[in-house]
């Protein structure tokens, strides 16, 4: 009706002017419009737009289709105000603008009506890179598998990506491998898939030469039946590597040796059974093919999940209007009738919380609220809440009730008032609350869950008498008294060479009280709060595992229990010296002596126990028995006997012959880059080695030796290798400084696995005459030699271009050139293999100056990028320092982040001293740094022992500096090796960030020159990160009620390269929507230092963006402007990839984005709004 009355004006009009035309003589009559045409368009971006378009509506038109980005032109549309509206959008897509929007049409004219939508991806990739090395790679290539179902083929060394991928936990497999090759590491691999990302997986294959004699093994899966495995099956063949194989698929296995073998398939759902034999015996023939095929039945999964129904039931006089609020497990609420019911699916069987808020004051619930429910997998648990409100009396008043605590040890969760004997409201301990719709008259008002500290003055309860339309006061006065708790302290001692005398404990750095190595001490009268437990007494030969002395917090009235576990290792060793070649009953003529003029005759076989750890030396002369003269081989050697370990030497007695040349192997070494001459430096599985043979003769000679090296894993012979004389004579003495002086050879990490043992041989074939043959092998035992080689993690890195705002200078770091920042890391350190990839262009509001917290500024802010992205990998900041700049990089010492410049000549070398630091690494004394490790055990920062690089191989001398020195030219240490492999095998088996992402609130911070800074906190959706045990800062959040919302007690972190003593945190804190919408105020304390403060301003207690955020194109990039005094800091974000553009500050800073919108966080100092912000041109 009212658009027909709106048009009668233009009508009336036209009548008028076309008579009045007629009657001034006019020839012709004038039409005047009173229609006007929409030109209606679509423009779609993003990565995966509507397939099929889009339906527009208009008015109570008929709908129309339109295309995802098209125009659609409708005439004779009636002048006025329309209504238009999009519909069809894909769930992944949105339109940008009013959807429905309202546009005024022009008699005559046309009126464009743009309808812009954006479309997020729904699926991700996975980008896999494939090197194989070694003599015989598979000719035919490999096989992808995503989830055990075959993908595509893979060249031997190329790199594909897998696309339309659903986000969420998958395997991704390399199968078809033949039987000479295999992968480097776990097969199949666990990925995580992100909407609109490729993430990165890298397999490394190595292949030796084939059988001479080999065929195919053809395997066959074949399963029938509902709910079938989802990621497929793994088969593997005598044991060896899995391969991934399909729930129905043929997976051809070359290049196996002919012969018996076991087909074993594995990975089988529990509802699967597999039919028949597994493992299963095969006889392969020479050049022939050979299926073996797995019959598997599935039945139907037992339900997994169960559901939840809630229903209300109100009695009384009275009513609650606007219902309530059902909340399970914390989240947001549901509203619910006042009687009606509600339910919730897809839960985890167990224990549920459910709760009901929004109730009114005349309203009680019976029984607990909230309570706790279990929910069965496949059926629907019922909770009911029975409510009775009572009738709002027409003369009724206010309570009001205020709580005033002083004293220590303050009650934690606050108290609960009641009224009347009703059920409780919860209230601070030093609030006020009121209390509505009371009647008038006498009323008892009481304070209840007051800890046991604390005590009440006055009367509890106590009446008052409420008046109509009046508030009547009511305070109570807490005082609360320091609590006391009880503390048992336990030890448990393993290890050998036990501490005899037990050891001590001391609270605070008080007197010191006795416990057995293995012990119970209890204190059972200590204040609440933290303490300070020292485990002190301990022998030399034993260590505490963690902390000691470590932090405890004691509640009131509550037994705390604190464990140490210690650990002792021996403190002597053994040697057995076995004598064999003389007469039987004849005595050997040898002598052992070592450390504190240790000097023993030996005379045939022994084993010399409880050795102190030393050098010592096994000499032997020769003997004569009925007239022969037998010689002893060796004459001398030397035993290195170590704490807890035994060490062996054989004396070889021989008929002198007339020869007098004598040859032995005194000994060998495999390095990755640092090792010592005793071999004692542990090795990475997969890493390529050199192995350096050092075979002596005992006097002058021409003779050139081979030597023959065999390996062995898990007792058998995997590779032998026959190495040739470099030199044109044996030495006489071990000279590790030239490479020519020992029987060297290139090791393929794909033989340097655990359960490797070597033995080697020098003159295998007898081609040199010598005066005893019998002392020819190494070890002398004819035992292979174990040796150390230990799992690691591939290492992954994130290089961020590090934009300063100030100046305009960005990092030069790409993913053309970031394998210059490795080069040195991948050369010297202990890693089985690094994957790298280039972040976005991150600008910081920071300016980097000669101020080291210009520097520690920006660190902070690359490792909070790091938890905003919920990323495992490193992130290393790269930056434009200038050509005059004081600094060439930063580090957390044990943390995953560091900062170093972008200078080519020095970039490889910082980037590795740096990394060297987030693997727990100090300083090395070379170059004056300002913290030097005092455990580092060579003089002036040297390495100490021969390196090599293998990459060139080129020999690295002692005297060379660590790379954790400030000196040039450096290399590592066998320490600095040892160190990074423990750091880094330890991290390894610390718990991950495989979780799922969740609602999370970023807190922030850092310590600088004794003063605290709190940075703004942000409310974002990722991985929680929190501290890995507790220490002396503290950082907790508060509601306005004065209720803990959040606690973390830390141990901050320590940049290495700050002399002042600078720490950071951050942690990602997991908060729900409930728990959020009660926080106002975060505070950070640690002690001696006044504590920082963030609290939300009152205008601002709420969610979301309060201030426009205006965002235009430059020459640049993109300039951000808004207005900091209500937003401190935004979190500026990849509209597609969710990468950190920048932490910004002051209220204006210019991004190197090209993108047309952003992703814009708000922090108001504790909360935060999120929003996208279109890009003006």
């Amino acid at each position: 009706m009212s658009q027909r009355l709106s048009w009668a004006p233009s009508r009336l009009l036209s009548t008028f002017i076309a008579a009045l035309l007629l009657a001034c003589g006019g020839g012709e009559t004038l039409d005047v419009p009173t229609t006007g045409t929409l030109e209606l368009t679509t423009s779609t971006t993003g990565t995966e737009p509507d397939p099929d378009g889009y339906t527009i509506h208009i008015g109570a038109l008929p709908a129309e289709p339109i295309g995802a980005s098209a125009s659609l032109q409708k005439t004779e549309i009636d002048a006025g105000d329309h209504t238009i509206l999009l519909e069809g959008v894909a769930a992944n897509c949105s339109v940008t603008g009013d959807n429905p929007r309202t546009v005024t049409v022009t008699a005559g004219s046309a009126t464009p009506v743009p309808f812009h939508i954006v479309c997020n991806a729904t699926t991700g990739g996975v980008r896999v890179a494939l090197s194989t090395t070694g003599s015989s790679p598979d000719p035919d290539g490999y096989t992808l598998t995503v989830d055990g179902s075959e993908r595509q083929p893979i060249g031997s060394s190329a790199e594909v990506t897998l696309d339309l991928i659903p986000p969420g936990a998958h395997t991704v497999g390399l199968g078809g491998l033949a039987g000479n090759c295999e992968v480097q590491g776990t097969n199949p691999r666990s990925v995580t898939i992100t909407a609109g990302s490729v993430a990165v997986v890298a397999f490394s294959v190595r292949c030796i030469d084939p059988p001479p004699l080999a065929g195919t093994i053809r395997i066959n899966t074949s399963t029938t039946g509902p709910d079938q495995d989802a990621d497929g099956y793994t088969v593997a063949v005598d044991g060896g590597d899995d391969q991934p194989i399909g729930v129905t698929e043929t997976a051809t296995l070359a290049s196996i040796a002919a012969g018996d073998h076991l087909v074993q398939l594995s990975g089988i759902t529990a509802n699967c059974s597999l039919s028949g034999t597994n493992p299963r015996a095969v006889t392969l023939p020479n050049q022939g093919v050979v299926d073996v095929t797995f019959d598997v039945i599935c039945v139907e999964r037992p339900p997994t999940l169960g559901a939840l129904q809630v229903r209300t039931a109100t009695t009384g006089g009275g009513s609650d209007p606007d219902g309530f609020e059902v909340s399970l497990d914390g989240a947001a609420g549901t509203n619910i009738g006042i009687d009606t019911s509600l339910s919730f699916g897809n839960l985890a069987p167990g224990d549920h919380s459910v709760g009901l808020s929004g109730i009114s004051d005349n309203c009680q619930v019976s029984g607990d609220n909230p309570r706790s429910v279990a929910v069965t997998a496949g059926s629907a648990s019922l909770v009911d809440f029975e409510i009775v409100c009572q009738e709002i009396p027409a003369t009724s008043g206010t309570l009001r009730v205020t709580t005033t605590t002083t004293g220590p040890d303050a009650d934690p969760d606050g108290y609960a008032i009641t009224i009347d004997a009703a059920a409780g409201q919860a209230v601070g301990v030093n609030t006020t609350v009121s209390v509505g719709h009371l009647p008038v008259g006498l009323h008892s008002v009481g304070l209840a869950g007051l800890a046991a500290n604390c005590t009440l003055e006055g009367e509890n309860p106590r009446s008052v008498t409420v008046s109509l339309d009046a508030t009547v006061e009511v305070g109570f006065a807490v005082t609360c008294v320091p609590g006391s708790g009880s503390l048992t302290v336990t030890v448990v001692t393993a290890g050998a060479g036990l501490d005899p005398d037990g050891y001590q404990v001391t609270i605070d750095g008080g007197a010191a009280q006795a416990i057995a190595t293995s012990g119970t001490l209890t204190f059972p009268i200590l204040s609440v709060g933290e303490h300070v437990v020292a485990l002190t007494g301990l022998a030399p030969n034993c260590e505490v595992a963690g902390e000691s002395p470590r932090p405890v917090t004691l509640q009131a009235s509550e037994t705390t229990t604190l464990a140490f576990e210690v650990t002792c290792a021996a403190t002597t060793g053994s040697l057995a010296v076995n004598i064999s070649g003389l007469p039987e009953g004849s005595p050997a003529v040898v002598s052992v002596t070592g450390p504190g003029g240790f000097n023993r005759p030996v005379t045939a076989d022994v084993v010399l126990a409880d050795l102190a750890p030393g050098s010592y030396t096994v000499t032997a002369a020769s003997v004569s028995v009925a007239g022969a003269t037998y010689t002893a081989s060796p004459e001398v050697q030397t035993a290195e006997i170590l704490a807890d370990s035994s060490a062996e030497v054989t004396v070889t007695y021989g008929l002198s012959s007339g020869a007098s040349l004598n040859l032995r192997i005194d000994n060998l070494y495999l390095t990755q880059s640092a090792q010592t001459y005793g071999n004692t430096v542990p090795l990475v599985a997969g890493r390529d080695g050199y192995l350096r043979v050092f075979a002596l003769a005992n006097e002058t000679n021409t003779a050139r030796p081979s030597v023959r090296v065999r390996f062995f894993r898990n007792g058998l012979l995997t590779r032998t290798f026959t190495i040739s004389a470099a030199a044109a004579s044996a030495p006489v003495t071990v000279d590790e400084s030239q490479l020519g002086l020992s029987w060297n050879v290139p090791i393929p990490g794909s033989i340097i696995q655990p359960g490797l043992s070597i033995a080697a041989e020098v003159d295998p074939d007898n081609a040199v005459v010598e005066s005893d043959d019998g002392d020819n092998a190494f070890p002398r035992s004819a035992t292979p030699q174990t040796l150390q080689v230990r799992t690691v993690p591939a290492f992954a890195v994130r290089f961020v271009p590090v934009r300063q705002r100030g100046n305009g200078l960005q990092g030069n770091v790409t993913s053309g050139n970031r394998d210059q920042f490795l080069s040195l890391t991948r050369r010297i350190y202990p890693l089985s293999g690094i994957t790298s990839d280039v972040h976005a262009a991150y600008t910081t509001s920071t300016t980097l100056t000669g101020d080291l917290g210009t520097w520690s500024t920006v660190l902070s802010e690359i490792y909070s990028l790091r938890i905003v992205e919920g990323s495992s990998a490193h992130y290393y900041g790269v930056v434009n320092a200038g050509p005059n700049t004081l600094w060439a990089g930063v580090g957390y010492l044990g943390a995953s982040a560091a900062l170093g410049y972008d200078r080519q000549s020095d970039r490889s070398r910082v980037a590795a001293h740096e990394l060297g630091h987030t693997w727990g690494r100090e300083h090395a004394p070379c170059g004056n740094p300002g913290t030097p490790d005092p455990g580092f055990p060579y003089p002036g920062g040297q390495i100490g022992v021969y390196g090599l690089d293998l990459a060139s191989n080129g020999l690295q001398r002692p005297y060379q500096p660590d790379i954790m020195g400030y000196c040039d030219d450096p290399w590592i240490s066998d320490y600095t090796y040892r160190g990074v492999l423990d750091y880094r095998a330890l991290s390894s088996v610390r718990p991950s960030s495989a979780q799922q992402p969740q609602p999370s609130l970023l807190v922030w911070g850092r310590v600088e020159g004794g003063n605290l800074v709190l940075e703004p906190s942000f409310q974002i959706m990722t991985r929680p990160a929190l501290p890995a045990r507790p220490g002396p800062y503290h950082i907790e959040g508060r509601a306005r009620s004065g209720a803990r919302v959040f606690a973390l007690s830390f141990d901050a972190w320590e940049i290495a390269d700050d002399p002042s003593g600078a720490r950071h945190f951050a942690f990602a804190v997991p908060l729900g929507a409930a728990s959020a919408a009660q926080l106002v105020s975060l505070q950070f304390s640690a002690p001696g230092s006044a504590a920082a403060v963030r609290t939300r301003p009152p205008a601002q207690l709420r969610l979301g963006v309060t201030e426009p955020i205006r965002a235009q194109r430059t020459a640049g990039g993109v300039r951000v402007r808004w207005d900091s005094s209500v937003h401190p800091m935004l979190l500026v974000r990849d509209p597609d990839t969710g990468e950190v553009l920048s932490f910004a500050r002051g209220g204006d800073v210019e991004l190197g984005t090209s993108k047309g919108e952003l992703d814009v966080t708000a922090s108001d100092q504790v909360l935060s709004g999120r929003s996208r912000v279109m890009v003006a041109p």
